[in-house]
């Protein structure tokens, strides 16, 4: 289970809900992120295992929509990518601390205008905590990402990279 990401997800009444074990912290016990529907938003509650008990770590909320749930390679992160428009999309990073998640960096990808580069018009802009951080960098950070695919029940474990 230290190696992999799971997931699962089902149908209520108000949405989807998806299921993630995932080891944030590679301490050998994964923990539980769901992704639930809240209002015409989502929030997302993390679970974790401390000293023989269940313990709800954090709970977010405000997400429009959340795409996955990843893990950045070689890093003890939480990457959760989300959709707050058409226009606007990008990752929210967590470290674990304790109990707790901290958000330590969120990467955006939006529409925006290009005067504060001096230009007119609009295009999509890569930032990293606000700042300009250029395309190569967002697409590094990305490649760096990983996630779990899989092709059926049975193999759902087999097929993360």
């Amino acid at each position: 289970m230290k190696k992999h990401i799971w997931n699962s997800s089902r149908y209520t009444s108000q949405g989807e809900t998806t299921d993630t074990l995932v080891d944030i912290n590679k301490d050998g016990v994964p923990e539980l992120v769901v992704q639930y529907p809240n209002g015409n938003k989502y929030g997302v509650v993390v679970y974790t295992y401390k000293k023989g008990k269940v313990v709800r770590m954090t709970s977010k909320k405000g997400y429009i929509g959340i795409s996955s749930v990843r893990q950045q390679k070689g890093k003890k992160y939480l990457v959760l990518q989300w959709t707050q428009s058409r226009q606007s999309t990008g990752y929210d990073v967590y470290q674990m601390k304790g109990t707790k998640l901290k958000r330590v960096y969120r990467y955006t990808y939006k529409y925006e205008s290009l005067s504060e580069f001096n230009q007119g018009g609009y295009a999509y802009i890569p930032r990293k905590n606000g700042r300009y951080i250029g395309y190569n960098n967002y697409d590094k950070f990305e490649r760096s990402l990983r996630d779990c695919i899989y092709q059926d029940y049975e193999d759902w474990m087999d097929f993360c990279y």
